[in-house]
């Protein structure tokens, strides 16, 4: 898999850095950072396996005005296609996810992150993502039930890297609930309920 992506040397580092703890992300194979000026092209292992979207969902739609370009103004309510969660899966998808966010929380405490995504093309969230303290995690910013995935290993895996950073652990539960909450029927009352279960 090719992403290209414009998160530079840090971004790559990171990646590297957080693989030694974690299996939850694919394993960087070739870094080539002067492809192209200010874009990047990164290759990953390909890991075969089955999306959680395909495993315990089924299709739907809602109107969705949670979505933070819908918020900040950006962008109009609309219809949006879901992924509901059949209530009989809906525990133990929670804790699937759960597990996996769990897992990149404990990797980022071990490794060495050097710095921070810079926005390039984001530039009025900057501010947003910017860490008010030292405590940095791995986030992978698109939570999507595509993209995580039942390994053939029988290990749960999240895949898509080509949007990923390093903020602060409050900024990441926002925005780890927002993706579920804006892509599927998947909620939790509070970012507390998560950020309690780290400490």
């Amino acid at each position: 898999n090719y992403a290209l992506i414009f998160q530079g040397d840090a971004w790559a580092q990171n990646i590297r850095e957080i693989n030694k703890y974690t299996t939850c992300i694919p394993k960087l194979l070739q870094w080539l950072p002067n492809f192209h000026s200010n874009v990047h092209v990164a290759v990953f292992e390909y890991i075969p396996g089955v999306p959680l979207k395909k495993l315990y969902s089924y299709p739907g739609k809602q109107f969705d005005t949670g979505h933070p370009d819908v918020i900040t103004g950006k962008l109009a309510p609309y219809w949006g296609n879901i992924d509901s969660v059949p209530y009989e899966h809906i525990i133990k998808v929670k804790s699937i996810i759960e597990r996996l966010y769990y897992n990149l929380y404990e990797a980022s405490q071990l490794a060495d992150l050097t710095g921070y995504q810079q926005l390039d093309n984001e530039p009025d969230w900057e501010g947003r993502w910017l860490p008010p303290h030292s405590k940095m995690v791995w986030h992978i910013d698109d939570w999507s039930l595509q993209n995580i995935i039942e390994a053939e290993d029988g290990e749960y895996r999240a895949v898509k890297l080509d949007r990923a950073v390093v903020c602060d652990i409050n900024n990441a539960t926002v925005r780890l609930m927002a993706d579920l909450r804006n892509q599927t029927n998947i909620r939790w009352k509070s970012k507390n309920q998560i950020i309690k279960k780290l400490q």
